[in-house]
């Protein structure tokens, strides 16, 4: 069920330019879901996501990260990093400036504000569905 009547308990915020990843997911992840699970999927702007987040009991936050949201994605992740128990964070690298720019040690340094995975392409989501369903039944793990 997606954004059905039922308060949702798999909730997604998604940080994006576009909509391409808030799309992937609504598409993708139904199919994670048992038959009395809902989502709920919402776009919000890097400096609204911690606010958004207060609101909620738990979820998954994607970021978009490209060459013009850089900073200011980081600097968000960076505040939540303490909260990481309650938001598994994905980072979606998007633009092929940002993957340049993306060095090892930019991972180590995401890794360690508690990002979970980074991913480059909307189809590598399925390959975290595990991790993902993890973290709403309590027993998630970083991929490293």
């Amino acid at each position: 069920m997606i954004e059905g009547s039922k308060t949702p308990r798999h909730h997604w915020i998604v940080c994006e330019s576009g909509n391409r990843w808030r799309q992937c997911v609504l598409r993708l992840v139904p199919e994670w879901l048992g038959k009395d699970d809902s989502l709920a999927v919402k776009n919000v702007l890097a400096g609204d996501v911690l606010a958004s987040t207060l609101r909620l009991p738990k979820g998954v936050l994607l970021w978009e990260l490209d060459a013009l949201s850089a900073l200011r994605v980081i600097q968000a992740i960076a505040s939540l990093s303490v909260d990481r128990d309650r938001w598994l964070q994905i980072v979606a690298v998007s633009s092929i400036s940002a993957k340049v720019h993306l060095a090892t040690r930019d991972l180590c340094a995401l890794s360690e504000m508690g990002i979970a995975a980074v991913i480059q392409q909307p189809e590598e989501l399925p390959r975290l569905g595990r991790m993902i369903s993890g973290h709403f039944a309590g027993t998630h793990r970083l991929l490293h």
